[in-house]
């Protein structure tokens, strides 16, 4: 699985959130590597996979705050948005753990995939609100 690459296009625009996401991907860029060329073990998978989980949930508060400051008209669309993450993360740990795993090749797309879509489609529409709707 190839790991992603920060370019222009997953930029929103908004530095904070530009930055959380960058530190997101390098998150998701470790676990990719880790799964494909097996180089940790499995503490230390559950480490930096506990550390993606949880600076991903302060990420999404961070967003959330933001919109409400804003007064964003789709934030409760988005905040569902971050519930279908928690909850599928939530179900691949679960299975994980199950099987006496940290990730999966299924863990490890659903991120990759869920993240870009995230960010170009959901995020995006953030900045292009904040834009038409400058504050005095």
């Amino acid at each position: 699985m190839e790991q992603i690459i920060w370019t222009e296009k997953l930029k929103t625009g908004i530095v904070q959130i530009d930055d959380q996401h960058q530190s997101i991907i390098i998150l998701i860029n470790k676990l990719i590597e880790i799964e494909f060329n097996h180089i940790l073990e499995k503490i230390e998978t559950d480490a930096i996979l506990t550390e993606l989980i949880e600076y991903s949930i302060n990420h999404f508060k961070e967003e959330e705050r933001l919109m409400q400051e804003i007064e964003y008209p789709l934030l409760e669309e988005h905040q569902g948005e971050h519930y279908i993450f928690k909850y599928k993360i939530a179900m691949f740990c679960k299975s994980a753990s199950d099987s006496n795993k940290t990730i999966t090749q299924e863990m490890l797309l659903f991120l990759k995939n869920w993240f870009i879509n995230h960010i170009t489609n959901s995020d995006m529409k953030i900045n292009t609100h904040l834009q038409s709707h400058p504050k005095n």
